[in-house]
């Protein structure tokens, strides 16, 4: 009974987010973009406490791979995350799909509803385009600008950080060309 209790536990612990604690994803507007094709990469938060907002959040967007993504345009902070006149928030340039070095803060902005289960909002977006073909995973890797780490209101650091995959494939006319190129050459061969 005991190590039935103890593994009940365990899974309990396993499955909810991470209380008290800053919790991050990257979520693209889309997960599957043509060449050439843009889409919107959302930075969202999460804190797991009841009336608990995120108080600083810092990093990067750092993605697993090169040339597959272009940034189109600035990363753009959500209205309820512009910094506060102490914390001017700062955003560096990344290529590859990527942002680095942002850094903004606001008390009470994101909570959990009335049955504790975390609420992701929106911190702030920016957009990207195909640029070649194969698959990138975009990771939130913290960061220390403007003397501030990750944060909830509470004093709590970095939970559960949830990457994004983007992957990128060709343009339908490409495919229908390659096709029917594909086609030519097999008829070409049987006569």
């Amino acid at each position: 009974m005991r190590s039935f209790v103890m593994v009940l536990v365990v899974v309990g612990l396993l499955a909810a987010p991470s209380l008290g604690l800053v919790n991050v994803r990257i979520v693209p507007s889309q997960t599957q973009l043509n060449v050439g094709e843009q889409t919107v990469v959302a930075i969202e938060v999460g804190t797991g406490e009841v009336g608990v907002g995120v108080y600083a959040l810092s990093g990067s967007v750092i993605p697993s791979a090169a040339g597959v993504l272009a940034n189109v345009g600035d990363l753009t902070f959500d209205p309820a995350y512009r910094a506060a006149p102490s914390f001017p928030y700062t955003v560096g340039t990344a290529g590859n799909g990527g942002v680095a070095g942002f850094g903004s803060v606001r008390t009470g902005a994101t909570t959990t509803d009335d049955h504790g289960d975390l609420e992701w909002v929106p911190f702030a977006t920016y957009t990207v385009v195909g640029a070649s073909l194969g698959t990138v995973e975009l990771n939130f890797v913290e960061g220390l600008y403007g003397g501030w780490l990750p944060l909830d209101s509470n004093g709590n650091g970095l939970g559960t950080v949830t990457s994004g995959t983007i992957t990128v494939v060709p343009e339908p006319t490409t495919m229908a060309l390659l096709a029917l190129g594909g086609l030519l050459i097999a008829r070409r061969r049987r006569a």
